[in-house]
């Protein structure tokens, strides 16, 4: 039997639907969701000045007076369109392999912050922090860091250890790694700094983790009354 041309077109697109090979499917679905939304109830945030609120609830934090002018693309992350920007394909290997760990250990959906001194995504390494707001416990959160987490570390990474330890009241879980893609080493740290109020669990990640910006950070936070 012979068929026409259209009928071959047909079929290889059949083809590539069913073996997943479409270009839509070649990200992992991770990345490429759109996460954030009204529908979804997501949460987000506003900026006033330094201060940094998390609606809907309220609760407020400072960050640092430069990161506000965002000196190197655009840094601040706030809106739903704005999370769902973080959310797209990393390209750059330190956000895409902190993409991974971060996606293993808290449902990005459940973020509602991502702010940094520089621009995310843009190959630029600098200090960034994301807050995430969940209903799961605190231990649950920890023993992800420290499973899961660090399991997808020491694969991404050439070298990766955690540490403990705790500051006001905050339980932290800190992955130090080295990774060298090329013929530059990169050696960092995934700050984990959980906390449950009210039935709501608190996850701040500081990258790289600096002490002074994550005391100032967690010092300035305050709940609604």
């Amino acid at each position: 039997m012979i068929f026409p041309r259209p009928f071959f077109f047909v079929l290889f697109a059949l083809l590539i639907a069913s073996s997943g090979c479409g270009v839509q499917n070649s990200q992992s679905p991770r990345h490429w969701s759109l996460t954030h939304s009204a529908e979804k109830q997501s949460p987000y945030s506003q900026l006033n000045g330094r201060t940094i609120t998390v609606m809907p609830i309220g609760l407020t934090f400072d960050i640092p007076e430069s990161w506000t002018k965002q000196i190197y693309k655009k840094s601040l992350f706030l809106s739903w369109d704005d999370l769902n920007e973080v959310n797209k394909p990393a390209i750059p290997d330190f956000e895409r392999e902190t993409s991974a760990v971060l996606d293993t250990v808290v449902d990005f959906r459940n973020c509602a912050v991502h702010a940094g001194e520089k621009g995310w995504n843009v190959g630029v390494v600098s200090d960034q922090l994301r807050l995430y707001l969940s209903n799961e416990k605190t231990e649950t959160i920890l023993e992800r860091v420290e499973k899961n987490g660090l399991a997808i570390a020491k694969e991404s990474f050439d070298k990766a250890n955690l540490s403990r330890k705790s500051f006001a009241g905050w339980d932290n879980r800190t992955i130090s790694y080295v990774h060298a893609p090329t013929h530059a080493i990169s050696i960092s740290d995934i700050a984990f700094y959980v906390r449950t109020h009210n039935d709501l669990t608190l996850v701040f990640v500081f990258l790289p983790g600096r002490e002074d910006l994550v005391h100032a950070t967690l010092n300035s936070l305050a709940f609604p009354k």
